[in-house]
């Protein structure tokens, strides 16, 4: 033997076809069986004493001149064939007990070599992955070493996870011999000792197997105890020979042979008189067998076929709970969902947090869904409810909107409770009709105390009232709700972003485009053509995404008149779709799953609400101190609200606002950076918030601490300071030309100054121009009327509009048509010839500012092929 032999080695991986060849319907199990029958199993082979890893299963099918050897394991026509879905393997170790290769190593040591080989090798299987290997595995083996492991495993679970749970089917076969009438180890050991020196025999490896030897007793006796304690029980089968061994000769000795009758492993001995029923003794001439068609192959193929195909449901029904707490589940209580579509990445942190070892963890678990309303963690929860029920001994649904509708939901739990288990309280209570809920509460909380009852699973659902909040009555403190026992699994669905703070928490945050598109076309009940453009609108949010979906399939919308109503008329669009109930979500549409939120933040912080009125003037991806500090500075220009002075005084007053929104989580902190951002369709909600003369203030302070943030060209990290303000720039100028210009106008009387449209101008031009023209056209009025045509301050603007313009008119042929057929290239001389008069007057011909302009109108009549003029400019 050397040393590549031994080790866990793979003969043969599962096809990749297996999955998709190995589904059973089953119609009788739930979905998860389904998935569980389509991963594929594992058969592990593991060699006698004595013996070599790959012999063992090896027979020559040629001749002693010419062998050809046969694996049956590896043969396509012989196991591979058996188990055609089946990941093979086999395990070496040092199994020479004499001569000058033997083992250094008891039984226990190959026992533990092999579970880390186990471990290093096969995927280990977790409920968060169910795509990966299930290890089933079949062990046709050396009894000693794998009743070992097997032991180990069981008693330490979180060291080999899933090992002794997944061991389906054991297959021993006979030998070592226990060899009562023929050569008995004692001899063999001797015959050893003649034929090699003392330090070349190792004979503990052989004393280990001498009947009634203590160890061999007492972990025989530990194994068939384990066996003989599993609920749904590991197959067991035994081969035994017919056919008389040679054993004299393994030695070197004379020969001598084992009558077939003491064939049997002491293992296998206890397994037949101890009555383990899941074993099953069966004789065969030889395990090394040659063809498919051998009678011996066949006998052994039949049983591992069928501990094969057992495999799947055998683990399924291993992972249920059966103690005597079990109450049936139900789905009373819980919203209606009806298609869910799938959330692996949150679903798989749940399972891992709430399932993994869930039957040698001790403490209580309690895991917090958290996220912004609408995200879909309700529907999370009542999809991991629907899918784990058969793991715990309850799942109970609570309602947890409000302390009231909190009690009610125990008033429900406890008409479940087994009576038998149930204080004389209890059951004196369920002889009313009315029921006292603060009783139901309390015999709830027992039973779930109990020290026998530990696989529970509560599920609060829409803890979204903070229990600080004084001025709140429906609030309350959830843990005043938990069972005092240490054990049992708690899940909370929450925007209360804090409750996570002392627990497991996962975020639940926007679905992929493919989500996204599947919500969407779920609820529409069609496929739906261009609905990229819904998509982008709606960013990924679930509520929004099933809300469009239900709508556009009661109208027949769409995806392009969606989008235009969503754009033009967004609030009318929303009301309109609230018409249509959505039970999955408690009947909430967009315009009213985020109002509790902002009502608790308004009664806390009076400062935050109005934070987050004014951030739907700004752009949704980021705000940060700095932006909102400059609100202090717009007293010289507007009258600035005493809220914002509040918030903009330091960096501790806007961080307790800013928190506060994001405790609810009406804003995400952005990782690595001291801001937070704002989902897009929120957005599109708080813009709504205000109208008339409140939706005027906010929208000139947002265009005020915009203009006022606009960096120098000289600063450090200008254009990266410039690129981080144009979203905002953006958002407000937009809702300047849309919805102020008009008013302005109707009014005569503007409360924007010229230089904030200057600003805004400036930082558009880039970006986009023709904002940037409206912007600054509405700066060089302000100017003209202020300061008169020849301030230094009209003629910058007028300078820039030029820029403008002869930007808008150095593009391609087709566009500079089009330009100038709206005189764009006229103006912008006009606008040149204009400044550079005016910067004349007021500065002279050498002064900077006005050879700029000089060269940029030399630069304009050079792009419109009048050289003669720019070359006078340029003299």
């Amino acid at each position: 033997m050397t040393e590549d032999d031994i080790g866990l080695k793979v003969l043969r991986e599962a096809p990749a076809e297996a999955e998709a060849a190995q589904i059973i319907e089953y119609v009788q199990l739930p979905r998860l069986l389904a998935q569980t029958y389509s991963d594929p199993p594992s058969i592990i082979a593991v060699h006698g004493l004595g013996a070599h890893p790959d012999d063992s299963w090896c027979r020559n099918v040629g001749t002693r001149e010419s062998p050809r050897w046969i694996n049956w394991l590896e043969e396509e026509s012989m196991l591979p064939a058996v188990a055609p879905n089946a990941r093979i393997m086999r395990y070496g170790y040092q199994s020479q007990w004499f001569g000058k290769e033997a083992m250094q190593q008891s039984a226990s040591t190959v026992a533990e070599r092999l579970l880390r080989a186990l471990k290093r090798k096969r995927k280990v299987p977790t409920v968060s992955d169910r795509r990966g290997e299930q290890v089933y595995w079949t062990a046709m083996c050396q009894q000693l070493s794998v009743s070992q492991a097997l032991l180990e495993a069981e008693q330490y679970p979180s060291e080999w996870p899933g090992v002794f749970p997944s061991t389906t089917g054991l297959v021993f076969f006979g030998t070592p011999f226990r060899g009562a009438g023929g050569m008995d180890q004692m001899e063999m050991l001797e015959a050893a000792r003649r034929e090699y020196d003392n330090d070349q025999v190792q004979p503990t490896a052989l004393e280990v197997l001498q009947p009634g030897n203590a160890y061999l007793q007492e972990v025989v006796d530990s194994f068939l105890k384990k066996m003989r304690g599993q609920t749904n029980k590991t197959q067991i089968a035994c081969f035994y020979e017919l056919k008389a061994s040679d054993v004299g000769r393994i030695v070197g000795g004379q020969s001598r042979t084992a009558s077939v009758n003491e064939c049997f492993t002491t293992c296998e001995a206890n397994c037949m008189h101890r009555g383990l029923w899941s074993a099953r003794a069966l004789a065969v001439s030889t395990y090394r067998t040659r063809r498919a068609t051998e009678e011996d192959f066949e006998t052994v193929a039949e049983v591992v076929e069928g501990m094969v195909n057992e495999s799947p449901k055998l683990v399924w029904v291993r992972s249920q709970y059966h103690g005597k707490h079990k109450i049936d589940f139900r789905l009373q209580g819980m919203p209606i969902v009806g298609k869910f579509v799938q959330r692996n990445a949150e679903m798989q942190e749940l399972e891992r947090l709430l399932i993994s070892n869930i039957s040698t963890t001790i403490r209580q678990k309690v895991v917090v869904l958290h996220g912004l309303g609408g995200i879909g963690k309700t529907q999370l929860a009542v999809e991991f409810a629907r899918e784990h029920y058969p793991r715990f001994s309850s799942v109970t649904w609570l309602d947890g909107s409000s302390e009231a509708s909190l009690k009610q939901s125990f008033a429900g739990m406890v008409r479940r409770l087994p009576r038998t288990e149930m204080t004389a309280d209890g059951v004196e209570l369920l002889k009313h009709s009315a029921i006292d809920v603060d009783v139901a509460v309390r015999e709830c909380l027992h039973w779930l105390s109990l020290p026998t009852n530990r696989y529970w699973l509560l599920i609060f659902d829409n803890v979204d009232r903070d229990f600080h909040n004084a001025d709140d009555p429906q609030a309350y403190d959830v843990k005043a709700y938990l069972p005092n026992a240490d054990h049992g699994s708690i899940l909370i669905t929450s925007r209360l972003a804090r409750l996570q703070r002392h627990r497991s928490g996962v975020k639940v945050g926007t679905v992929n485009t493919e989500q996204a598109r599947a919500i969407l076309e779920n609820n529409a009940g069609r496929e739906i053509k261009d609905a990229d453009i819904i998509l982008k609108q709606l960013s990924g949010l679930p509520l929004a995404l099933t809300q469009a979906g239900s709508y556009m399939q009661e109208t027949n919308m769409s995806a392009s008149a969606y989008t235009e109503h969503y754009d033009s008329t967004w609030e009318r669009l929303m009301q309109r779709q609230g018409r249509f109930p959505l039970e999955e979500y408690g009947d909430r549409d967009v315009l009213t799953t985020w109002t509790i939120s902002y009502e608790q933040v308004e009664k806390q912080s009076r400062e935050a609400a109005w934070l987050l009125k004014l951030w739907g003037f700004l752009d949704h991806g980021e705000l940060w101190y700095e932006l909102v500090a400059a609100g202090s500075r717009l007293s010289k220009e507007i009258d600035t609200p005493r809220w914002l002075f509040e918030v903009a005084k330091d960096e501790l007053a806007y961080a307790e606002a800013v928190g506060l929104l994001s405790r609810y989580s009406l804003a995400d902190a952005r990782e690595g950076s001291n801001s937070h951002s704002m989902h897009s369709v929120l957005h599109r909600w708080c813009g709504q918030l205000v109208e008339g003369e409140e939706q005027r203030d906010l929208g000139c302070i947002a265009a005020g601490i915009v203009a006022l943030n606009i960096p120098f060209e000289s600063e450090a990290e200008f254009w990266k300071k410039k690129k981080r303000l144009l979203g905002h720039a953006l958002g407000v100028s937009g809702w300047l030309i849309r919805a102020y210009f008009s008013k302005e106008e109707e009014t005569g009387v503007g409360m924007i100054k010229e230089g904030t449209y200057y600003n805004l101008g400036y930082i558009l031009a880039d970006e986009d121009r023709q904002k940037a023209e409206k912007m600054y056209q509405r700066a060089l009025q302000g100017y003209e009327k202020a300061r008169g045509p020849e301030h230094s301050s009209t003629l910058d603007t007028v300078n820039n509009l030029g820029n403008l313009y002869a930007g808008l008119g150095r593009l391609d042929e087709a566009e500079k048509i089009l330009y100038a057929g709206l005189g764009r290239l006229d103006e912008a001389e006009k606008m040149y010839q204009r400044a550079l008069q005016g910067k004349e007057k007021a500065w002279g011909p050498e002064h900077t500012s006005t050879l700029d302009t000089v060269n940029n109108l030399g630069n304009l009549y050079a792009g419109l092929g009048r050289l003669d003029e720019a070359e006078k400019m340029t003299a």
